[in-house]
């Protein structure tokens, strides 16, 4: 899956870092050179990539719980603009736009112009070099004469040198530059840049391009060492060249990197065997670094990090606490961490609810639902709840009562007396749950947000607290906070609904549920039976005929639960 951007890059400089501490611990006095460069440019591969496989890779592959994740990119603006409406869909009403600067991205993208223009003057540098300068072909490269005294270079297929360099110091320098450009470096080079460019943030980044570079000097030196140049006189060049100033950040320079440092390594042995033998410790390090990022505890961290995107509607911020785990909070009337400006009014969770003030809503593993016992899409489920909420009922059968109750600021009002009952399965997708909630919330929401039209002609965000709390407390929030049903491994599913009788999600006639029963009995070695009532009008019979045949097909024991704490309405 994609991540949020910034998230991404925050994640991919923690790679960085740990690969340089690793390589500088490891590596960096190794002599195997090309072996270096290839455990670098592998590192900072992994360190783009690990992030990625962590969102990919299933929380149970790595033993730990899967960090929260981010559904898509973020392109981040300059700009956002925000559309405040009286409801999140549909519902009509006054449109406002809120235009804020996001000065985290705007920072972020200057420093990135920034960068840009100084990677276009050292490429403009470069070629005004190129055609100032005397043009030669040199084996199958292009050698670059210019007169003024500048420190040589290479770049793709061209050697930069000044005019004394090539009377004086033709061979080595020519034979070190070549080799840059034979063993490609100039790609190396250019990768780094980029990685620079989007993590000019982090010092790690440049660390690596710094190391990277040295060991390009060190792979350079060393071809020409065993060309058959003396080592003394060769290091004396370094040393006389190593006074001037570097011009071009693209290119490869003969005298960049430590001087000591390239002296050093020049007498430097090499033992294959023990840099692949380090180097293995890397895998290790890296498994370690991508169960990391698939640890909650780091996504928290992460989280803590300041907001980068403006919350501009007020209404995605409401709907984002419309979460199962969050119900206590909802009915409690705390949003964006805040506590409600009144005390709100829970005694109606400790009361029995007449059935017609109630909307059941049970959702099982495979994400269906049932609404009072009836089979729904989930594209309806917002509808009937709003339906239910504004005090109708959606199947034209008995509305939801309101009674006549006093608001805090001393006004009568009409407050409705229905609750929603939401029960789901302990396997019901996560993502079906989400989805569930989200409906109840825009339900909710567009209710309010139509009330606040009504009374004052506003968005219900435009409201002041007091005029929110009188819409608050003509549509209070009511939500049972069930914990998920937890079915036994050995148990009959049987459950009552309007539509009919259903033994493990699958219909049956009243008359079979004996034989359908035993089957599952002699089968699955079923001994238990848990018998939930949807349907608030079945009566006593049908029940004590379900337990019967039950009995008799082998069931030891029976468990029962009706939908919620409610009585029947009264006849008239």
């Amino acid at each position: 899956m994609l991540f949020s951007f910034i998230t991404y890059m925050i994640k991919t400089g923690i790679g960085l870092a740990f690969f340089y501490f690793l390589f500088k611990l490891l590596l960096s006095r190794d002599g195997r050179h090309a072996y270096k460069r290839l455990v670098l440019l592998v590192s900072v591969g992994a360190a783009f990539t690990i992030p990625l496989l962590a969102n990919i890779i299933p929380g149970s592959e790595m033993n730990s719980t899967p960090m929260v994740k981010v559904l898509e990119f973020i392109e981040l603006p300059l700009v956002e603009t925000g559309i405040s409406d009286s409801t999140p869909l549909e519902t009509t009403g006054k449109i406002s736009h809120i235009h804020q600067i996001n000065w985290y991205v705007l920072i972020y993208q200057l420093v990135l112009i920034l960068l840009f223009l100084r990677f276009l003057l050292s490429y403009k540098s470069i070629f005004k070099w190129l055609k100032q300068a005397n043009i030669q072909s040199y084996k199958n490269l292009l050698l670059a004469i210019v007169k003024d005294n500048i420190q040589a270079f290479s770049f793709w297929k061209y050697i930069v040198l000044s005019k004394q360099d090539y009377q004086n110091n033709k061979t080595p320098i020519l034979l070190h530059e070549e080799a840059h450009l034979r063993l490609h470096h100039s790609y190396d080079v250019i990768l780094m840049e980029l990685v620079c460019f989007l993590q000019w943030f982090n010092p790690f980044a440049w660390l690596l391009k710094k190391e990277l570079k040295l060991v390009h000097e060190f792979q350079a030196d060393q071809a020409v060492l065993k060309s058959g140049i003396d080592a003394t006189q060769y290091q004396l060049l370094i040393l006389e060249k190593a006074v001037g100033k570097r011009r071009f950040a693209s290119a490869n320079h003969f005298k960049q990197g430590s001087i000591s440092k390239r002296i050093k390594m020049m007498k430097k042995k090499q033992f294959l065997r023990w840099s692949v033998a380090k180097t293995l410790l890397f895998l290790p390090a890296g498994f370690l670094l991508l169960q990391a990022f698939t640890n909650p505890k780091v996504s928290e961290k992460v989280n803590t990090l300041p907001a980068l995107m403006v919350q501009a509607n007020d209404s995605e911020s409401w709907l984002k606490e419309w979460r199962y785990e969050n119900i206590e909070n909802l009915n409690a009337g705390v949003f964006f961490g805040k506590q409600p400006a009144h005390k709100p009014d829970l005694s109606w969770k400790l009361k029995p609810i007449k059935q017609k003030n109630v909307l059941a809503i049970l959702q099982n593993k495979r994400g269906h639902l049932l609404a009072n016992g009836q089979l729904v899409a989930k594209k309806d489920l917002k509808a009937i709840a709003k339906s239910f909420i504004s005090g109708k009922n959606h199947w034209n059968n008995a509305n939801p009562e309101t009674a006549v109750s006093k608001l805090s600021n001393g006004k009568s009002a009409k407050v409705n007396q229905l609750a929603i009952s939401y029960q789901v399965d302990r396997a019901t997708p996560k993502e079906a749950i989400a989805e569930s909630m989200q409906a109840f919330g825009k339900a909710y929401l567009e209710v309010r947000s139509e009330k606040a039209q009504e009374l004052f002609g506003k968005d219900y965000f435009q409201l002041s607290d007091a005029q929110q709390l009188e819409i608050d407390e003509r549509v209070p929030i009511r939500i049972a906070p069930f914990t998920a049903i937890k079915n036994s491994a050995n148990a009959v599913d049987i459950r009552i609904t309007k539509e009919g009788i259903f033994i493990d999600q699958k219909k049956c006639a009243l008359s079979l549920i004996e034989e359908r029963t035993k089957a599952l009995v002699q089968n699955k070695k079923r001994s238990l039976a848990e018998i939930r009532v949807l349907d608030p009008a079945i009566n006593k019979e049908t029940i004590e005929e379900i337990k019967r045949q039950l009995r008799n097909a082998g069931i030891k024991r029976i468990n029962y639960s009706g939908v919620m704490n409610v009585v029947e309405t009264p006849a008239k």
